[in-house]
């Protein structure tokens, strides 16, 4: 049977596979997203198949015709890039909360004109003070830690840093500053005293990690705040001074350098520890980070036990750790 010939006029071709039709980007409905200026009008359909194309993988709304156009024209298309897997919604004073929707108030629009059309561009006002996070189903979602017993701790090292580690408002880089564990000044030197106090506590520490990594069967790391005191209750089942973050909760802060760590090290010799310290506004965070690998042939009957189930595990899932392990980052990050 011969296929059906159909006489469309120029206006209905248009519509289904011209350059505003249904087919002509990708399969996808609607017309074309925002794009630079080199991809105005009919120009985006000749760009957007080219391996040098690059869409914004935050707000998938922008597209840009090459890698430099995309990095000299971030700066611009930050204030409306709004990030589709933030994985808490964040406010702030004069913002509006991510459940709520916009109102249509003219003031608050401001209208970005192409070549080709108009478009209504929702401008956030400046944020002024701290971030306010709404945590009430955080726990229930696996986001906020909780000990062995599956209580929260009584010393939350998460909740403070959760903008600074977890935000969109800023880069990775730009929200989390690596400092240099070997440096003499005083915050230096108060974070090695938190490294000094798990390392003189290593065999509690070892099997605080082991116990973790068996029931998360992931790789994982100490996460404490500079602020908090360290003492002898620090490994007290409901009393611990520190929390405990896997790689997918390292993942979500897309720093790589923190993902690096927790993937290099040895679950069955070794230990991550990271200490910050908040910003004053609480929307960036110094990271000191530490690897320390026990060496120590003498290991107590119940740790030895521990640390053959972990080898164990890790002989097991050796062939996924390739996929269990991806490095994320953002592409607007250098």
């Amino acid at each position: 049977m011969s296929p059906k010939k159909i006489s469309l006029s120029r206006e209905d071709f248009d519509f289904v596979a011209g350059s505003k039709g249904l087919y002509a980007y990708g399969q996808r409905f609607g017309p074309p997203p925002d794009a630079c200026p080199h991809m105005q009008g009919p120009a985006f359909y000749e760009f957007v198949h080219t391996p040098q194309a690059r869409e914004c993988q935050r707000c998938r709304k922008m597209w840009y015709c090459s890698p430099e156009c995309q990095k000299a024209l971030w700066p611009a298309h930050q204030p409306h890039c709004i990030d589709q897997y933030t994985p808490l919604p964040i406010t702030a004073e004069g913002l509006i909360p991510a459940e709520t929707p916009l109102p249509q108030a003219p003031d608050s629009i401001q209208t970005m004109t192409t070549i080709n059309r108009s478009q209504a561009v929702p401008l956030c006002p400046p944020v002024t003070g701290t971030l306010n996070l709404d945590l009430s189903n955080a726990l229930g979602r696996g986001i906020v830690n909780a000990n062995a017993l599956g209580k929260k701790t009584s010393y939350d090292q998460l909740t403070p840093a959760w903008a600074a580690l977890l935000g969109r408002h800023a880069l990775a880089s730009q929200r989390l500053v690596w400092c240099n564990t070997r440096s003499n000044d005083d915050a230096t030197k108060k974070a090695r005293e938190h490294f000094a106090s798990f390392r003189s506590n290593m065999p509690e520490v070892m099997v605080y990690a082991h116990n973790k990594f068996i029931s998360t069967r992931m790789r994982g790391a100490f996460i404490v705040n500079l602020d908090t005191p360290c003492g002898l209750s620090d490994y007290m089942v409901g009393d611990e001074r520190f929390n405990w973050i896997t790689f997918p909760d390292a993942q979500m802060t897309l720093c790589v350098k923190l993902q690096e760590a927790i993937k290099a090290y040895d679950p069955s010799r070794a230990f991550v520890l990271v200490v910050y310290a908040l910003s004053p506004d609480g929307l960036s965070a110094a990271l000191w980070v530490w690897t320390y690998t026990d060496f120590s042939r003498g290991d107590p009957p119940n740790l030895i036990k521990l640390r053959t189930r972990v080898r164990q595990i890790l002989k097991d899932s050796k062939r996924g750790e390739s996929h269990m392990y991806q490095i994320q980052k953002d592409q607007n990050d250098p």
